[in-house]
């Protein structure tokens, strides 16, 4: 617990996690928003179209990691990084405020093209908020500061799912004011992240993506362990983002259950994964290995299979169910304890491997790996 404590209020890296946190609750407050009320609250449109554009907000949200990754990698290595992670909180404030306007004139298409700069903006603060992390801790300190900024993310990714939902049915109004809230103090804790020196201030930048990102792939491809590291953190988020996605349709179609029942997977798993990430520090001690990733894939996997035996054989009930009549039930709790096992696995997973990432990527070309790295991610999801 020491060795966790004490990088969580390392000065550098608190206020990079604090930055990182408000973002991603952010998005994620903001997709559900916006989902929910265009789902909910605009009437000029037909459900059928309101069903397209809501499918369409994913798409426009990850196109970004497609065509800007590799730029952002090539940026984060040629400039200072906390001055490019200053300039991206900046540009979330500007975004937030043409959100604002969106929700309050009902824009539809004005909304769509915020979501897809705010994509932009997560494409462009993603290298940089991960190749940051050796030049603000030790060695010793990367698995613990991989596994809060994990549990982190993925606590805010929650919290913003449920808010967001939550907020439109209290009142719509309060949407500008809290998501312009949230950016403010993103860029105030972004403030405090100190001078870092640019790794490679010569580099040349190449404007044209589509050679930019063939180029940075091809030499993520020339090292080994770092593409095996790619590709093994592209499985896991393939494995994750198929099992949310299927979370609506598992939690109302095959359990029958309530809305508290969907928040109260999607929670557990949430947490799973946070805790997971946190369990690293312990199991390894500070010390940069893959030793527990092969262990933590195959038990991830065994827990997968499970779930499906338990799902595909669940009967359900002939009125909908609370998580509370759920976890009364055998196969409740056999699904609970798959979904929470596969989760923790799951943080145990991937937090070793993000570290190794940073730690084998040089110096000097470590933000653009982590750009190749969330281009592949992106193509697995």
């Amino acid at each position: 617990m020491l060795p966790l404590l004490k990088t969580f209020l390392n000065r550098s890296f608190f206020a990079l996690f604090c930055t990182q946190y408000l973002g991603a609750f952010n998005d994620n407050f903001f997709r559900t928003a916006m989902a929910t009320f265009i789902t909910y609250k605009v009437t000029s449109m037909a459900e059928s179209d309101k069903a397209v554009v809501v499918s369409l907000a994913v798409a426009l949200f990850m196109l970004p990691f497609f065509l800007f990754s590799a730029l952002a990698g090539e940026l984060a290595d040629k400039f200072r990084k906390d001055i490019l992670i200053k300039a991206t909180k900046g540009l979330e404030v500007f975004i937030v405020l043409l959100a604002g306007v969106g929700f309050l004139t009902a824009n539809v298409p004005l909304l769509l093209g915020v979501l897809f700069l705010m994509g932009t903006q997560s494409s462009v603060f993603g290298p940089v908020k991960y190749s940051i992390l050796p030049d603000i801790l030790t060695e010793k300190q990367l698995i613990a500061g991989n596994g809060i900024i994990e549990a982190g993310t993925y606590g805010a990714i929650l919290q913003g799912t449920i808010f967001g939902g939550i907020i439109i049915t209290v009142n719509e109004y309060l949407l500008p004011g809290i998501i312009l809230g949230v950016a403010i103090l993103g860029l105030v804790a972004s403030l405090f992240i100190p001078y870092q020196k640019p790794a490679k201030p010569d580099l040349k930048v190449d404007k044209n993506f589509i050679r930019s990102t063939w180029k940075n792939m091809a030499f993520a491809k020339q090292n080994h362990n770092i593409f095996m590291c790619i590709l093994g953190i592209s499985w896991f988020w393939l494995l994750g983002t198929s099992l949310i996605a299927q979370m609506p349709s598992l939690a109302h179609n095959i359990l029958n259950g309530t809305p508290g029942l969907f928040t109260f997977l999607l929670t557990l798993f949430s947490c799973g994964i946070g805790l997971g990430s946190l369990l690293c520090q312990f199991l390894v001690k500070g010390e940069i290995t893959a030793k527990y990733v092969p262990i933590s894939a195959l038990v991830m996997t065994v827990f997968l299979a499970d779930l499906a035996c338990a799902t595909s054989g669940y009967i359900p009930s002939a009125t909908a169910v609370d998580y509370k009549a759920f976890l009364m039930t055998f196969a409740g709790k056999r699904i609970t304890i798959d979904l929470l096992g596969f989760a923790v696995c799951g943080g145990l997973y991937v937090v070793p491997l993000n570290a190794m990432l940073q730690f084998l990527a040089g110096e000097d070309t470590r933000s653009r790996v982590i750009a190749t790295n969330n281009i592949i991610n992106s193509l697995f999801m």
